[in-house]
């Protein structure tokens, strides 16, 4: 089994070396932990995945994906902020959407990602400047099968509450701006809709916000 140090260092950008080092951290096999991949220059290793391939919808899944483990630790948080990857991983979603077709995987981790880096202010902050408030609701739902994950549904949710806990009236006016309640609305008709833990975190957002689904500008 390859060592977190030889994985990162002898595939360092590519697709399979980012979700190998995924799968090591998810199944803490051979040692590898957030605060070793930090050490290592993991983080930095990352991040410059995103930078040079923002084009590319399978890297930028696998990408998300090591963000989504690495940066619920303190240290590794810290690490990604030097290098700005929350302002990257922002900056590769409009990217991947924009060159070619909608990527579920993309999505779904980087929903995933944007949600863990939201719990910091400073993360949540770059990302916002970056225009993350303004691409959530598309990924919601620019393609059918992005609108029947259940998984990238649920991270959706959960990244949409980060956002919005904070600052609730200019976070939900952005969102507003840029379609939520229309990409709400049509995940809630399908079978995501009727799936408890969908709506369990829907009705947390909406309590949130004070929106209602049922209004025709969704504000009570």
């Amino acid at each position: 089994v390859l060592t977190v140090h030889v994985l990162i260092i002898a595939l360092p950008v590519q697709r399979f070396g980012l979700e190998g080092l995924a799968k090591q951290l998810s199944d803490r096999r051979g040692g590898c932990t957030p605060e070793a991949v930090a050490d290592g220059g993991g983080c930095e290793l990352v991040t410059f995945a995103l930078q040079r391939y923002s084009t590319n919808g399978d890297l930028v899944a696998a990408a998300a994906w090591c963000i989504a483990l690495l940066a619920e630790r303190t240290k590794a948080s810290e690490r990604f902020l030097r290098c700005d990857a929350s302002s990257a991983l922002v900056f590769a979603l409009r990217r991947a959407s924009l060159h070619g077709s909608s990527h579920v995987a993309a999505q779904r981790w980087g929903l995933s990602a944007m949600s863990v880096l939201a719990r910091n202010g400073q993360h949540k902050g770059r990302m916002v400047e970056e225009g993350a408030l303004e691409v959530i609701p598309s990924m919601l739902t620019n393609c059918t099968e992005a609108v029947l994950d259940l998984e990238l549904q649920v991270w959706g949710m959960h990244c949409i509450l980060e956002f919005v806990m904070d600052s609730p009236d200019t976070a939900g006016e952005a969102l507003l701006e840029a379609g939520l309640i229309e990409a709400l609305r049509k995940v809630r008709k399908g079978r995501v809709g009727g799936n408890p833990r969908w709506k369990e975190i829907a009705a947390m957002v909406f309590a949130e916000l004070d929106w209602d689904l049922q209004q025709p500008t969704a504000a009570k």
